[in-house]
């Protein structure tokens, strides 16, 4: 049971989808306070019941969208997804509360006019998590679970679909050439088209995974992936699945899927290559011929 949250989970790093969570989540605040006037609020006034819904609901707005969209930036190490897990995720969410209920007590000494107090900080400590705790863990874990099913069940039916990647093949035109031309004087590479694998890029450099022989080469050039995309154009299997991968379709051996989404596989190649969910109905019609 406890391995659940040590499984890959999906990292939130859209913007916009991250901005339309965060105005959702201080929407269910607002309408908490406003409808179920919860911690005694039924005494107070329509208007001062509006003031305190909009004040904490602000906080809730700012602060969230502060930490998912700010701290990413600052340190993208801590939130690569091919590390990011159940447990990360709720750890990431305890902690936004956390800083949501010091900004709330920050707040509330304000509008109150009241001194900062340690008893006034976790109360408010407790207020929040009250409202957050309990959502954070049942979406996470019914999310990664609803992902895992769908992933796997889609990856289970394109797999049926899926032939060797010698019967793929020679539906193509086997005389084409893949090249890779890197910024450096000594890095060319000119093989069959049919025995590239796929290009893992980090920055300005990328490694070339190939065949040589029945056997995995592999190569590390400065080059970018859109100068290998445009150089190899006229290669319709090739295909950017991620923004750090490309890859040869034809060479997809299976398909597996997680909460993150779709993982390809090939022959002998020591690790799977992550799909983009943006790209997940794209490669699903790419492959499934």
């Amino acid at each position: 049971m406890l391995n659940i949250f040590l499984q890959p989970y999906p990292f939130q790093s859209n913007k916009k989808t991250a901005l339309l969570v965060c105005s959702s989540a201080a929407a269910i605040i607002f309408s908490i306070f406003v409808f179920f006037k919860p911690f005694n609020l039924q005494v107070v006034s329509s208007l001062e019941l509006f003031k305190i819904a909009a004040l904490y609901s602000t906080v809730t707005f700012f602060v969230s969208i502060f930490l998912s969209i700010g701290l990413p930036v600052f340190f993208p190490a801590l939130f690569e997804e091919k590390k990011w897990t159940v447990l990360k995720e709720i750890i990431f969410l305890i902690v936004i509360i956390s800083v949501i209920a010091v900004v709330n007590h920050l707040a509330t000494t304000l509008f109150y006019q009241t001194t900062i107090s340690l008893q006034g900080f976790l109360t408010i400590l407790k207020y929040t998590f009250s409202f957050g705790i309990f959502p954070v863990l049942f979406s996470v874990l019914l999310k990664q679970q609803i992902l895992v099913k769908k992933y796997k069940n889609e990856a289970h039916v394109i797999n049926q679909t899926i032939g060797s990647a010698e019967k793929v093949a020679s539906q193509k035109e086997t005389s084409q050439l893949a090249v890779f031309v890197g910024d450096n004087v000594s890095e060319q590479l000119e093989i069959p088209a049919t025995s590239f694998l796929c290009a893992e890029s980090d920055e300005n450099y990328t490694t070339l995974y190939y065949l040589e022989e029945n056997q995995i080469k592999k190569i590390l050039f400065r080059i970018t992936l859109k100068k290998i995309e445009m150089l190899n154009k006229d290669c319709a299997f090739f295909y950017r699945c991620h923004k750090s991968f490309y890859v040869n379709l034809n060479q997809v051996i299976q398909l597996s899927g997680n909460a993150q989404g779709y993982k390809l596989h090939f022959e002998n190649l020591p690790f799977t290559v992550p799909v983009s969910r943006s790209l997940n109905a794209i490669i699903k019609q790419k492959i499934a011929v």
